[in-house]
């Protein structure tokens, strides 16, 4: 009975992951097609977010305990501190 019932939650995942994967695929094409993006804008971006990982946030953190100068310029605006 345990069983049945995993399987059905897992299939149920893939159908949103299958979902949901079609639904990136049909805005992406439909971005680039409208010229709103180009397919290297849209790679630069996915290859900048996988860069990303939790040692900027350690850096961020620690740069803000030893300088404080950097500590007010990251609460007053963050984005543009890092």
């Amino acid at each position: 009975m345990k069983a049945a019932h995993a399987n059905e939650a897992g299939s149920e995942h893939a159908v949103a992951s299958t979902y949901y994967q079609f639904l990136e695929i049909s805005v992406r094409e439909l971005l680039i097609e409208k010229g709103v993006l180009s397919a290297e804008d849209i790679r630069n971006a996915v290859e900048e977010m996988d860069s990303r990982g939790p040692e900027l946030g350690a850096q961020v953190v620690a740069r803000a305990w030893v300088d404080p100068q950097f500590k007010q310029s990251l609460l007053q605006d963050a984005p543009a501190a890092v």
